[in-house]
């Protein structure tokens, strides 16, 4: 199901500042707090020829394709920097996807990864100290794509993680596509990776548009966090040529405080 943790409000833009209440009264106004992230400067080649920018990581042992948990295990880091997905666009900026389409282990001739998670996360983020703000807020734009109909397990979740523990600020799943989630008319269409190493390119027939998300933070200052983006397959048989994935994209991840 479509689950957000903490308390939503609702701003014009995303990074602009905005007026915020919680049960007890107006927390104050929020401004944008530095988070150094990019979508260049970083890695430069993943799986399929993605990239990361500055400040993110690959999950899942990144894009070693021979390695124990990708070609074995199915948690690969597939996924990066996109200017489009299918008929998803950013007008025409850059934006994040992860996914579990199955690729082709190069490193061991050409044999399918058939991947069931794979995820993106932020290097570590040094929260500001307790007492700084009255108020902590995350916030970035998601949207949410799966290659068939609902299917239990079809999922994605947003995590903040913390000293080896972590907590799902959002969660998504196939199954509530047209109840909790909004559908995309017609979908998102066909994605395929510029580097041709996507076993079979699926067409994402349920997928939603661009949904802005906001989730309190501020019992976490003074932490060390990271922010990470994870899709799940629930596709029990594990078969290249039965690949059903999904995709989680995002953008405009933005931290920012309430004096």
């Amino acid at each position: 199901m479509r689950k957000l943790e903490g308390w939503i409000v609702a701003c014009a833009a995303v990074l602009g500042a905005c007026a915020v209440s919680d049960s007890t009264g107006v927390l104050g106004t929020f401004g944008p707090i530095p988070l150094n992230l990019s979508y260049i400067g970083g890695r430069s080649t993943g799986i399929g020829g993605f990239s990361i920018g500055t400040g993110w990581a690959y999950m899942f042992d990144g894009f070693q394709m021979n390695s124990g948990t990708c070609a074995h295990e199915g948690g690969c880091g597939v996924g990066g920097v996109v200017t489009s997905f299918g008929t998803l666009s950013n007008g025409g900026d850059p934006f994040y996807a992860v996914l579990t389409q199955n690729v082709y282990d190069l490193a061991t001739v050409g044999n399918p990864a058939d991947v069931v998670k794979s995820g993106i996360e932020t290097l570590d983020i040094a929260l500001p100290p307790a007492g700084s703000y009255r108020g902590l807020r995350l916030s970035f734009d998601y949207a949410f794509a799966a290659s068939r109909p609902a299917t239990l397990g079809d999922s994605a979740a947003v995590r903040v993680q913390s000293a080896g523990s972590f907590k799902d600020v959002l969660s998504l799943a196939s199954t509530d596509m047209g109840a909790g989630i909004t559908p995309r008319p017609g979908g998102c269409g066909s994605f395929s990776a510029a580097d041709p190493v996507i076993v079979l390119p699926p067409t994402y027939a349920q997928c939603s548009d661009w949904t802005t998300a906001e989730v309190d933070l501020t019992g976490m200052q003074g932490r060390s966090v990271r922010i990470q983006f994870v899709a799940f397959e629930g596709d029990g048989d594990r078969k290249a040529a039965t690949d059903h994935p999904v995709a989680l994209l995002f953008r405009n991840v933005a931290l920012a405080g309430a004096q």
